[in-house]
């Protein structure tokens, strides 16, 4: 567990205590960033240049972090404690290691949709600028206000992420390292 975890579980439960002695009647601790990374799992195959123009979308899993305020999702009990806690996207990050020779130069678009307990939405898009091309590494910024506890389902932390994008895919396969820069948010409340 992350010194950041450690910090916001240990303030939760100082909440959960706090509030459940009858001091005070609500709490709310929050962590603004937090940055979870992890390698798309397989390789992105390489398209002939000028054969399309899309990225078809490529899905994989991905591990959101444990805590004990978000284990049964975004809304659960402590006692007579109500404890609701929110994950949301600040933004993500996306990198292509130094031994692929593919680079994110081509893409006019990207995006990262998260699906999960029945639920697809558009979580973070990436528009090229011209002037600025990318390079190895790009930036999606958050699409929309996602509530990521939605997607987890209460036996499984993992989610599914798919990417997708528009202009001139890669033309080596490859692959990258995503990194998502999360808030976290934990509140209590004595009913």
């Amino acid at each position: 567990m992350t010194d950041s975890l450690r910090k916001l579980s240990l303030s939760l439960a100082s909440l959960v205590a706090i509030a459940g002695c009858g001091d005070i009647f609500q709490a709310r601790a929050t962590e603004p960033t937090m940055v979870v990374s992890q390698r798309i799992q397989g390789v992105i195959p390489g398209v002939p240049a000028g054969l399309v123009n899309t990225l078809p979308p490529y899905s994989f899993s991905f591990d959101m972090p444990s805590t004990p305020m978000t284990e049964n999702g975004a809304t659960n009990t402590a006692g007579p404690v109500k404890v609701d806690s929110s994950i949301r996207l600040n933004q993500a990050g996306m990198s292509i290691p130094s031994n692929y020779t593919a680079d994110f130069d081509g893409f006019e678009t990207l995006q990262l949709t998260i699906s999960g307990n029945g639920k697809t939405q558009v979580l973070a898009k990436y528009v090229k600028d011209p002037a600025n091309l990318p390079g190895k590494a790009l930036i999606l910024a958050r699409a929309e206000d996602v509530e990521i506890l939605d997607y987890v389902s209460s036996t499984s932390r993992t989610i599914t992420l798919t990417l997708s994008g528009t202009g001139t895919p890669p033309s080596s396969s490859w692959t990258a390292d995503v990194d998502m820069d999360l808030k976290l948010a934990a509140g209590a409340s004595w009913p």
